[in-house]
C-alpha cells in the first residue's frame, strides 16, 4: 500500500529596530528617514535570500534549499542521480531511494566544472543540463528555470556545439540554456560544501519554499529614545 511521509516546517522570524536622530528626520534638504526606510528593505531582502538558500535550521534560521540540511551531495563513482541522505550511503541510498527532506541532486562528475566541454562527452556540461530537465516532474516544467550565479553563467556561456555556436542562446530578451530561461543569483556565490562547487539549481523555485509576511511594515516609535526615532520591524 500507498505510505505518506511529512517534511517538518522550520519558521524563522528577523527584526528590526534602527534609529534616527529627530535633527536628521527634520533635515530639510534630505530625506534621510525615507533613505533609512530603502536601506532597512534592502538588508531585509539580503537576509532572507541567504536564508532560503543557505539557512541552516539552527535557532531561528531555516533550511535553506543548498544546506545540509536540503542539499548533501555525496560523490559515487558510475552514478549520476545521488540520493542525499548524507555521508554514508546504504544499499537503498546507493540504489537511488532519496529522503524527501532533501532535493534531487546531480553531480557534473568533472570537479570544479559544470561538465564537460566537450559536447560528444559522456559528462557534457550539456547533457548534464539536460539531465537535471529530464529529472524533475512535468507539472513544474511550465515555470521553471535556471538559477545560478554570474561565474557559473559565464561557464555555460563559453559552451559550444562541434560547429563552434554557442550552446547558450539568447531569445526572448534572456538567455536560455536548453529551452529554459537562465536566472542570475549573486548570492548563489559560495558552494555550500567541498562536494559542491558551483551549485546550479533547475525547477520552479515558486513552488519550492514560502515566505510570509505576517507584520509586513514598518512602526515608527518617537517615545522610547530620548531625541530619536526607533524604526521597528
Amino acid at each position: 500500500g500507498a505510505s505518506y511521509i511529512s517534511v517538518a516546517m522550520v519558521v524563522g522570524k528577523q527584526y528590526a529596530k534602527p534609529q534616527i536622530s529627530r535633527e536628521a528626520v527634520n533635515d530639510p534638504h534630505i530625506d534621510i528617514f525615507a533613505h533609512l526606510q530603502t536601506l532597512l528593505a534592502e538588508e531585509i531582502s539580503r537576509y532572507w535570500a541567504g536564508q532560503v538558500l543557505f539557512g541552516d535550521g539552527a535557532a531561528d534560521n531555516i533550511r535553506g534549499i543548498l544546506s545540509d540540511a536540503r542539499f548533501a551531495p555525496v560523490a559515487i563513482t558510475g552514478e549520476s542521480r545521488k540520493s542525499t541522505f548524507g555521508t554514508v550511503q546504504t544499499p537503498d541510498q546507493i540504489a537511488g531511494v532519496r529522503g524527501v527532506e532533501f532535493y534531487p541532486t546531480l553531480i557534473s562528475k568533472v570537479a570544479g566544472s559544470i561538465g564537460a566541454t566537450d559536447p560528444l562527452d559522456a559528462d557534457s556540461a550539456i547533457d548534464n543540463a539536460i539531465d537535471m530537465t529530464a529529472l524533475l516532474p512535468s507539472k513544474y516544467l511550465g515555470n521553471s528555470k535556471f538559477v545560478m550565479n554570474r561565474f557559473t553563467f559565464a561557464q555555460y556561456r563559453k559552451l559550444k556545439d562541434l560547429e563552434g555556436r554557442p550552446l547558450v542562446q539568447f531569445e526572448a530578451g534572456g538567455f536560455q540554456l536548453v529551452g529554459f530561461p537562465i536566472v542570475l543569483e549573486d548570492y548563489m556565490h559560495s558552494p555550500v560544501s567541498a562536494a559542491a562547487n558551483a551549485p546550479v539549481i533547475f525547477g520552479d523555485l515558486s513552488r519550492a519554499y514560502a515566505l510570509c509576511s505576517i507584520d509586513d511594515y514598518f512602526l515608527v516609535d518617537p517615545y522610547s529614545a530620548d531625541g530619536a526615532i526607533t524604526l521597528k520591524y
